[in-house]
């Protein structure tokens, strides 16, 4: 009761985490803040330089305030006991904080923000966490695009679903090859911030492609 999650509402990724929180769990919409509509009293419970990066989950009666990843487990753990018990184990644990740090540090490249405001959230440019988005982009959108060419291969009888898989793949992934090197050539500085926003665009349109 004491506790209120407090999200950056310029951030589409986070706006939309914001309805998953709603929808799975019983938290109520109020405990749910913008970091741009919060009173001045609550704003002091936020370091600016944590919260750029990740969610803050903070204590109104004065307790700490829980950054990122431990917030987040903190959320689904006091709704659902096998995520809390999952969490426990330190090995997990350190996976989801990958994934949620990964995701947190790329969220204005994976959609663009809405716009400016007071306070300036774009998250630090981490290298790791650049390349681990645009590493798991690819190999989701190289799964999606072999399943793209199987479900086409009902349009060609002379060809297997392997051979329709790899052809989707090798036409699709010619004209990757061809854009990344372009942009290291090109942009230099800003490839891997072309390339995370890239692969984003290929997730997105594959999905859409793909006859599920």
């Amino acid at each position: 009761d004491r506790k209120l999650i407090i999200y950056d509402s310029n951030c589409k990724v986070c706006s939309s985490l914001r309805d998953v929180v709603l929808k799975f769990t019983s938290i109520p919409e109020e405990k749910i803040k913008a970091f741009k509509d919060l009173t001045p009293d609550l704003t002091a419970h936020v370091d600016p330089k944590q919260f750029k990066n990740v969610m803050a989950l903070i204590d109104t009666s004065g307790g700490a305030t829980i950054y990122g990843a431990q917030g987040i487990a903190y959320i689904f753990s006091s709704q659902y006991r096998l995520i809390d018990y999952l969490l426990s184990f330190k090995p997990i644990f350190n996976l989801f904080n990958f994934i949620y740090k990964t995701q947190a540090y790329n969220r204005y490249i994976i959609a663009t923000p809405r716009s400016k405001f007071h306070c300036d959230c774009l998250p630090d440019r981490i290298l790791k966490y650049r390349i681990s988005y645009i590493v798991m982009a690819l190999l989701i959108s190289v799964f999606l695009t072999l399943a793209f060419g199987i479900s086409l291969k009902g349009f060609f009888d002379d060809i297997s679903t392997a051979e329709a898989a790899i052809e989707m793949l090798l036409m699709a992934g010619s004209g990757w090859v061809i854009q990344i090197l372009l942009a290291a050539i090109l942009m230099k500085e800003k490839t891997l911030d072309y390339v995370g926003h890239l692969t984003s665009i290929m997730v997105v349109g594959l999905l859409v492609l793909v006859p599920w």
